[in-house]
């Protein structure tokens, strides 16, 4: 599959389970983890429309505002269980690589970081993230680039 190219930002707020006072890093396992839970999360959502309007021809109309979860729970049928199939079959090859630094902002510790998203085939796509700690030391992260 052949990435689409996403331009428009997404903005996910998700708690990684990190505390304490060390300096964040883009590359930190929580940190990375969260980007790939939220990234996932997102381009299932949408690669099963485009796996569905593949199967059909077109989106069906039900279907446009169906998220992953409502789809995979309806009857079951050979285009639904290749529909899933596929879209699992993508977002499970998904990995990071090649993560890099932007910038920190010393004053609020959030680091500005960017990544290459890699597919099957080697396809890649360049995503960014950043990532701060909130008041209560919990680590929030957005990821932008997914749509």
């Amino acid at each position: 599959m052949k990435f689409m190219k996403l331009s428009s930002i997404l903005m996910v707020i998700l708690l990684a389970g990190c505390s304490g006072s060390k300096e964040l890093s883009c590359s930190d396992k929580n940190i990375t983890d969260t980007v790939m839970s939220i990234t996932v999360a997102e381009l299932r959502e949408q690669l099963f429309k485009i796996y569905l309007a593949s199967e059909l021809g077109g989106l069906p109309r039900i279907a446009a505002n169906m998220s992953y979860d409502e789809y995979r729970s309806m009857e079951s049928n050979d285009v639904q269980r290749r529909v899933v199939s596929e879209t699992e079959a993508t977002v499970s090859a998904f990995s990071l690589a090649n993560i890099r630094l932007n910038s920190v902002n010393d004053r609020t510790g959030q680091v500005s970081c960017a990544a290459s998203l890699r597919g099957r085939n080697n396809e890649s796509m360049n995503i960014q993230y950043t990532a701060q700690r909130t008041e209560d030391g919990e680590v929030y992260v957005e990821v932008f680039g997914l749509r």
